[in-house]
């Protein structure tokens, strides 16, 4: 008889923890403590199979897991609140707090308790209507020790009554924990990036009907911890007869972190941008000209006309830098994938300075672009230019510590459209295309014959000038515009 035992994934969501991350560092209760009127959220798929290859069976370190993107389909709300406030207060006298879980089916109660040097005690879970009786543990269980340290080990076992099919059940669980891997970890919607313990969680029960054993289930989990926050990801095997391999491909849960009222939460964030034009480009030196910086480029940012629009303040009352090859604009857009970023995610945009090695600097010539804007699915930046065609990053920016670093200039699927959306300028280097001269996102008859044929033979800051040494002339036709002849911007409108 195969029993569908709801106690496994509610156990899996809800051990709560420590984590801290580099080795030999110690961690205590208060790191896994939440108390009444803490909270925490997580994203999650229960109940059917995702791959998770390669997220199994590491061990050591140091690791970066990357959880940003993940299912999504529930959203738990997870409540600590007093056990006078639950229905079933009366069967865990001892429990000093609960974990209150909504979001997807009957509200699920997790009783709890945290003690100094001993750690954080469990007594039994209660699901009114979906369980019929509460499972009181028989002896409670301390799943996450206090204090606990990288590649420490426990265990833990206990006893309690269930039903299933209108049987009593006689239930014997137990588990061996093991921290045996540390790195950092990257979570949803803009959390952050930080340094976390994974734990190796292995389960086994035992179900008895009239002292009979009726069935024998392992399941095999793990937990990634942080600072504080407690678990912050749980991934959870098939349920099986037999103890399930350390690497394994499928999930049966799979939950994430996204928010927790113990994580002080801040907008502000650096971007770290490498990105080269085309027509400043020299492949002998593997920078771009600064010839522009003699006097042309302007004080105040250029991009206040069409097709930007952008009404941005950046100004300087001298240009910062001899490194400084002109102004771009910044624009960074929130949504699951590159190529449905249009210009309807966008959440930011910021004027800035582009130096002679790539970098992307702010108005001082020298530090990171600075945003304060909060992020709800994933972050991608579009890199605009008067006269090249727009770059938008085909994956997502990753930060850590608060600083989000992306480079498009070493491979070509770095920008979305790969060699469309922008070209090899040299040996594992990319750039920006050159020749748009009017700026409508296509390298076509009308950059020629409205902007070039008008300008040739001028100096100084001209939008003809596609190799930005200051002349429109006959080297920005044959070189770049002719070249680039029916190019497009691959940036989503």
């Amino acid at each position: 008889m195969k029993i569908k035992f709801i106690y496994y994934a509610f156990l899996m969501f809800s051990l709560f923890s420590f984590g801290t991350i580099f080795s030999q560092i110690t961690i205590t209760l208060d790191d896994i403590e939440y108390q009444n009127g803490d909270y925490y959220k997580m994203y999650s798929r229960d109940g059917s199979l995702y791959i998770v290859t390669g997220l199994t069976g590491n061990i050591g370190g140091p690791y970066t897991w990357d959880f940003s993107t993940g299912p999504t389909d529930s959203d738990y709300l997870f409540e600590y609140v007093l056990p006078s406030s639950t229905p079933c207060t009366s069967s865990y006298p001892l429990a000093n707090i609960v974990e209150k879980k909504s979001g997807s089916g009957d509200t699920a109660y997790m009783y709890l308790d945290f003690k100094p040097d001993t750690g954080r005690v469990n007594y039994g879970v209660c699901q009114p209507p979906t369980l019929p009786i509460p499972y009181i543990f028989d002896p409670p269980i301390v799943d996450f020790p206090d204090p606990v340290d990288f590649m420490d080990n426990w265990s833990g076992s206990t006893t309690f009554p269930a039903q299933s099919g209108g049987f009593d059940l006689d239930v014997t669980y137990d588990f061996n924990a093991f921290c045996n891997a540390y790195g950092d970890i990257i979570l949803p919607n803009g959390l952050g990036t930080f340094p976390c313990l994974q734990v190796d969680y292995q389960e086994h029960y035992k179900f008895y009907w009239s002292g009979m054993l009726i069935q024998e289930s392992y399941i095999r989990s793990y937990y990634w911890i942080i600072p504080d926050g407690g678990i912050a990801v749980i991934i959870s095997s098939e349920e099986g007869s037999a103890p399930p391999p350390a690497a394994f491909d499928y999930s049966n849960v799979f939950s994430r972190m996204y928010e927790s009222s113990k994580l002080i939460q801040s907008n502000e964030f650096n971007i770290d941008l490498k990105v080269f034009l085309e027509g400043a480009y020299d492949g002998n030196t593997g920078m771009m000209s600064t010839s522009l910086n003699s006097g042309v480029i302007p004080l105040a940012q250029p991009f206040n006309v069409s097709p930007w629009y952008y009404n941005g303040t950046e100004s300087v009352a001298t240009i910062p830098s001899s490194d400084i090859v002109d102004w771009v604009l910044i624009e960074l857009r929130d949504t699951t994938d590159a190529e449905f970023a249009d210009s309807t995610t966008r959440i930011a945009r910021q004027a800035a300075f582009l130096l002679k090695d790539g970098s992307v600097v702010n108005t001082d010539g020298t530090s990171l672009l600075q945003f304060d804007t909060p992020v709800s699915n994933n972050m991608f930046a579009v890199v605009w230019h008067r006269n090249h065609l727009g770059v938008i990053s085909a994956n997502p920016l990753i930060g850590v510590n608060s600083v989000y670093t992306y480079d498009f200039s070493d491979a070509e699927g770095k920008a979305l459209g790969g060699s469309l959306g922008h070209k090899q300028l040299d040996s594992g280097v990319w750039g920006m295309f050159a020749g748009d001269a009017n700026s409508d996102g296509t390298i076509d008859s009308l950059d020629m014959s409205n902007v070039w044929k008008n300008r040739a033979g001028v100096n100084g800051y001209e939008q003809a000038d596609f190799d930005m040494n200051k002349e429109v002339n006959n080297p920005d036709k044959n070189q770049f515009w002719l070249v680039n002849s029916g190019k497009q911007c691959q940036v989503p409108e």
